[in-house]
């Protein structure tokens, strides 16, 4: 495993990189303990593309909330089937299935925090447990926070 000390080296350096160098680098150095997420969504599609060109096997989380226009879905599939993708789809824990059906359409609107740990990261966090590296998508320009975004971070509050 890579030191903090590495990792920020490691981050450092990324910055003059293109993607597929970044991409490759990790999944040579992480394999088999390495997987993506993706919300096939128009702006998750090139990483997806590039991630997949590298190693076709790659394993891609994809978070059913339940919330996804039936579009997504849809396309979700067609993508996995033509481009042979090894997908798995996390869900909610099914504990929570009478609570959700009870606030389906209140849920995300009155507890969005609660809406997002129940739906997004106590899956995501069930599905790293045995990963030791994850590709995500997130971009520098979707929030103040993501703006200080480090190419490589260690996740330590993940599992």
């Amino acid at each position: 495993m890579l030191s903090k000390k590495q990792i920020a080296q490691l981050s450092d350096e990324f910055e003059t990189k293109m993607p597929q160098e970044i991409l490759a680098w990790a999944i040579g150095e992480f394999w088999p303990q390495i997987a993506m997420s993706s919300s096939f969504q128009t702006q998750s599609m090139p990483l997806l593309h590039m991630a997949t060109r590298i190693r076709r096997d790659l394993l891609i989380f994809f978070l059913d909330t339940g919330y996804h226009f039936w579009e997504t879905l849809i396309f979700r599939e067609r993508i996995a089937s033509e481009w042979q993708l090894n997908v798995l789809d996390l869900y909610r824990d099914t504990r929570w299935d009478v609570f959700t059906r009870q606030h389906t359409r209140t849920l995300p609107v009155e507890d969005s925090n609660l809406c997002c740990f129940l739906h997004k990261v106590q899956p995501m966090q069930k599905a790293l447990k045995d990963i030791k590296a994850w590709i995500s998508g997130i971009r520098r320009d979707q929030t103040p926070t993501r703006a200080k975004a480090r190419i490589l971070e260690l996740q330590e509050d993940v599992c």
